[in-house]
């Protein structure tokens, strides 16, 4: 798109988006602005350009030998939104123009803010000697396979965490079990492989610049399994509820929607994999119907079929004090073990908006330990909120 002689252009047949634009010229450059048309048929916006110049320079790999054909960047460092991208030469050599007067971050490789370890230098505007070694990056490509079982997992999750670069990155996969990740800079980093029917395998990867790190087939356990089924208060099956799993540890449950995301059928039935063998698991089901209270999953041997009751929900709103003293930034949990949590704020105040009617268990504990302050119980009703003050000066006398 070339504007006019009097400086205007004229977009057409874009779709109800975002956009983004930026005017460049032998003149000098603009900012990208960004074009909201998702509401709105037409927009105007105008783009100034700024004075330019040049910055040019070489990039060569670690063997010092010139880099052909290798993307080099350029951001303003006074607005982050004004970049140049060219690429080099058979000789590794590059020049960015319509760049403005300046400083600039400027790199050589892929144009990503998850690259860590790329080597960047800052040059001015009018600088012709820039020199950059290209970043070196490796990759990680393996698959996942589920012990006795011909299909891969339907679904997994491979999340990477460097060791020392700070990266992270998350691969989803369906249906193939294959991951790959690109980009890596070199590190020691540790693997983690999750999904619905098998247990999480963990596992320490060494990635080396410039090469495809391979690893072996992963071979994942399916552990322990339950069964049951959700119903309401008079014994009717209730479908499409969702159940949140949670591992035990010292009367806490850690629930992790990442890890299992299961809904009941249309009979109210489900079934969860992937329970590790000795561990505490709770579960709890959630509809607009209802809530129920933790259900524990036995720690040894086969599950007997689980059943979860939806009860009627209502509130609970409180207070703790020390003493009469407003008690800021502790734990208040619902249920032993937990099956939810507040903070209290800077008044001492907490609120839960969904709870099973009738006794429940309520505990208070400070930051940083897992001990309670205070250990009682609390009556919800529906209809009404449930107010309580919980004085841990008494309990702890």
């Amino acid at each position: 798109m070339v504007s006019g002689a009097d400086g205007t252009f004229t977009v057409e047949g874009l779709g109800r988006s975002h956009f983004r634009v930026r005017a460049e010229s032998a003149l000098g450059a603009s900012a990208t602005e960004v074009v909201d048309l998702s509401s709105v048929e037409s927009n105007s916006i105008e783009l100034s350009l700024l004075r330019s110049g040049a910055i040019a320079g070489s990039v060569v790999d670690d063997q010092g030998s010139p880099c052909a054909d290798e993307a080099v960047h350029a951001i303003f460092c006074a607005n982050d939104s004004v970049f140049s991208s060219v690429t080099t030469d058979a000789d590794g050599r590059f020049m960015i123009e319509g760049v403005p007067e300046g400083e600039h971050l400027v790199w050589a490789g892929r144009f990503s803010d998850q690259d860590f370890g790329r080597d960047e230098v800052t040059a001015r505007t009018g600088d012709n000697r820039v020199f950059l070694k290209k970043s070196t990056f490796g990759s990680v490509r393996g698959e996942v396979a589920l012990e006795d079982a011909t299909d891969p997992p339907e679904e997994m999750l491979a999340t990477i965490f460097g060791t020392t670069v700070g990266v992270h990155r998350t691969y989803q996969a369906t249906g193939t079990g294959v991951f790959q990740m690109d980009g890596l800079p070199p590190d020691t980093y540790q693997l983690m492989v999750t999904g619905s029917e098998f247990i999480d395998t963990r596992l320490e990867i060494e990635v080396v610049a410039n090469r495809a790190t391979e690893l072996r087939t992963l071979v994942v356990h399916r552990g322990r399994s339950a069964s049951g089924q959700v119903v309401d208060a008079t014994g009717a099956p209730v479908s499409a509820a969702r159940l949140r799993v949670g591992e035990v540890r010292r009367r806490v449950a850690t629930f992790r929607l990442d890890r299992w995301d299961i809904v009941t059928g249309p009979d109210g039935r489900f079934s969860i994999a992937g329970l590790r063998a000795t561990s505490e698991y709770l579960i709890v089901a959630t509809h607009d119907r209802g809530c129920s209270r933790g259900v524990a999953i036995p720690t040894s041997g086969v599950a007997p079929p689980l059943t979860l009751v939806l009860l009627p929900c209502g509130s609970l709103v409180g207070i703790v004090v020390d003493g009469g003293r407003q008690v800021p930034d502790v734990y208040v949990v619902i249920g032993d073990p937990e099956t939810q949590f507040a903070i209290t704020d800077e008044n001492g105040a907490f609120a839960f908006a969904r709870v099973p009617t009738g006794t429940n268990a309520i505990r208070v504990m400070r930051s940083g330990t897992l001990a309670p302050v205070y250990e009682g119980e609390v009556e919800v009703r529906a209809g009404r909120p449930a107010e309580v003050t919980l004085d841990i000066q008494v309990a702890e006398a």
